[in-house]
């Protein structure tokens, strides 16, 4: 673990009784994750949910009747690339039925060091778009959009205009987007805040 990677355990819950002062941030949000599931599964069970994660690709992952998509390289750069990667990308599977292969598919992720928030977001909200009416979209991110589409790094006040523009295609096709970043880690907030 790297110094600065660790977060409080008394905000992560039933952690307060391991006996550990300190969790790595994947865990924190693993056990997030893995929350959030267990209450969808108990209140929606025939949600269908996906995954989108990002670092220096894109991977989306969905139920277990899909094949995991990663996007990479130049396609990040070009929103039309990332769209034409998931043509065949559907969620068909209810939550009652996909949720160990998608918690299993979310463990095995590691941190590659790159910030693809952009790219991520265009694939998250193509998805989010196939869905019913009133999809939602949790934006959880640790680090500054520095590669591919919406990249903030170098920061100017144009680049805003990119996450603005994604919250009105967001809020054209019904899809409700909420992010979560954590304190103190540069993520421009005031610019990823418009797609909310």
């Amino acid at each position: 673990m790297e110094p600065g990677d660790e977060a409080q355990l008394n905000f992560l819950p039933g952690a307060q009784n391991q006996n550990k002062t300190f969790v790595s941030r994947k865990q924190c949000i693993l056990s997030a994750i893995e929350s959030q599931i267990g209450e969808i599964k108990k209140a929606y069970p025939y949600k269908k949910i996906g995954f989108v994660t990002f670092s220096n690709e894109v991977v989306a992952l969905g139920d277990t009747k899909n094949e995991t998509v990663h996007i990479l390289g130049d396609k990040l750069s070009h929103k039309q690339g990332i769209i034409d990667s998931l043509t065949n990308f559907n969620l068909t599977d209810p939550i009652i039925e996909s949720e160990k292969t998608l918690l299993n598919n979310i463990n095995k992720i590691e941190a590659k060091g790159a910030t693809a928030l952009g790219p991520a977001l265009v694939t998250a909200l193509q998805i989010a778009e196939k869905g019913s009416p009133g999809s939602s979209l949790i934006l959880c991110t640790d680090g500054l959009a520095n590669i591919g589409i919406g990249q903030l790094d170098p920061y100017t006040e144009e680049k805003k205009h990119f996450y603005a523009e994604l919250g009105e295609q967001a809020k054209s096709k019904n899809v409700t987007v909420n992010i979560i970043s954590i304190k103190g880690e540069g993520c421009k907030v005031e610019a990823i805040g418009q797609l909310a």
